[in-house]
């Protein structure tokens, strides 16, 4: 190593990827206790402690096979839903703590096979109850339920016809949806509850307006004691030294602002590169702290990230992806290689 180059710690797998000590604290409604996560067994996990502090914090998911990461607190403090999946399936549901009685099993409000719940929200004018978007009749479509969370018992608000990704519950009762159009226009509805239909409120144009691109520009690189994450992810227990530079990419078929990470107090030259792809598609790499790229610098490589065709957020257009990803993510690695690594594949 350069005498004038500063020393790289090696950080191992559990420095970047461990669980946090603790992280989502959430004041309960009365004030008399918080919920936060933490793990256990290898896993995260609800746990409850009271803010007077007298009794010991308890774990109330108990989940040893996935970690818990959404839950929410009700206008009832004795009730606390969270929502998991099975084993991977990203089919969550919604299931019921009942903190008043430690010895009572979670409950799951919605234990249908392959169903799940997207669009869950607790209406303050409902209290004590939540609505939900739920496919349990269609997997195809999401009808909007309403769930008695004390009883479990769900009563149907309105059937999708379909046509509608999903059903909206505002403020006053009302209920809307949104979906394309035949001429691919998106279309604004609102449920009519005594014909049990839709009707179309107004119309968006649907067709693609280019977006403006800013000039390139290099990003301030975190300091090795400040938290490389945006303050909504939580805190981080280690701080990550990194370099990130974002490029606006030239070739036509990605421009979508790839991600380009490189070693800290490394030259951007001659080095070996990652291609790191999204899953979805209906995902999209975006600045934030990533473990994964971060180990891999870590460990000395350039890692690259492409938003391909069909990443969330760029239009229609950019919704033909399977012919197209092979075309924007090989440009892509030929680019940085020849004018940021100075090498070529």
């Amino acid at each position: 190593m350069s005498a004038d180059r500063p020393e790289v710690p090696y950080l191992t797998v559990e420095d970047i990827l461990d669980s946090p000590d603790r992280t989502g604290a959430v004041i309960s409604p009365d004030g008399s206790k918080f919920a936060y996560l933490a793990p256990w067994r290898n896993r995260l996990n609800v746990w409850i402690q009271d803010l007077d502090g007298e009794r010991e914090a308890r774990c109330v998911t108990a989940d040893s096979r996935r970690s818990v990461l959404r839950y929410h607190w009700t206008d009832d403090p004795r009730w606390l839903l969270y929502e998991q999946d099975g084993g991977g399936d990203e089919n969550y549901h919604l299931h019921r703590v009942d903190l008043g009685n430690p010895d009572a099993d979670a409950v799951d409000l919605t234990p249908f096979p392959g169903a799940r719940v997207t669009g869950f929200d607790l209406p303050p004018t409902r209290p004590g109850h939540a609505v939900l978007n739920l496919n349990h009749r269609d997997p195809a479509v999401f009808d909007l339920y309403e769930l008695h969370i004390a009883t479990g018992e769900l009563t149907l608000l309105a059937q999708n016809p379909g046509g509608s990704s999903a059903l909206v519950y505002a403020p006053d009762g009302t209920m809307y949806g949104h979906g394309l159009s035949e001429g691919g226009d998106i279309e604004l509805s609102r449920w009519e509850t005594e014909s049990g239909t839709m009707c179309r409120v107004t119309t968006f144009p649907g067709s693609d307006h280019p977006r403006r691109r800013p000039p390139r520009r290099r990003l301030p690189r975190p300091s090795r004691t400040a938290d490389p994450r945006p303050p909504h992810q939580g805190p981080h227990r280690r701080a990550v030294p990194r370099r990130t530079r974002r490029h606006p990419a030239v070739d036509r078929p990605i421009r979508r602002r790839p991600r380009l990470t490189l070693p800290l107090h490394r030259e951007a030259a001659a080095l070996p590169m990652v291609l790191q792809v999204h899953g979805g598609p209906w995902h999209r790499d975006s600045w934030a702290f990533d473990p994964t790229a971060q180990l891999l610098a870590n460990r000395g490589y350039a890692v690259l990230q492409v938003n391909y065709r069909g990443s969330t957020g760029f239009g229609k257009k950019g919704q033909r992806w399977i012919v197209s990803f092979t075309h924007d993510r090989d440009p892509g690695v030929t680019h940085f290689y020849d004018r940021v690594c100075s090498l070529s594949r």
